[in-house]
């Protein structure tokens, strides 16, 4: 039936979208991870920027819906790597702030 076609892509683009993301956070780790500690503040800065960016492209879905896995996936790919990045530098960031 239509409604059983519809649920089903649905289902997928959802899990194309989120492994596609996990798969850029990982990516992403291995790449940048080495440099996150050395300059925390400027990431965590930087992390807040990208996670502001991939609200910006969820928001962009509604405009274009014919590019919604597309926008979807870079959307949760700049998540995960804003995600990443914050829970990286977090240890470094309360550190700079110890007596």
């Amino acid at each position: 039936t239509t409604t059983a076609v519809i649920g089903a892509a649905a289902a997928t683009n959802w899990v194309l979208k989120d492994t596609l993301g996990k798969f850029v956070r990982m990516i992403w780790a291995s790449k940048m991870g080495r440099k996150f500690d050395p300059d925390a503040k400027r990431w965590r800065f930087r992390s807040a920027l990208i996670y502001a960016l991939g609200n910006g492209l969820e928001v962009s879905t509604y405009l274009h819906p014919g590019y919604f896995l597309v926008l979807a996936m870079l959307a949760n790919s700049c998540k995960q790597m804003s995600m990443l990045t914050s829970s990286a530098t977090r240890n470094a960031l309360y550190n700079s702030f110890k007596l």
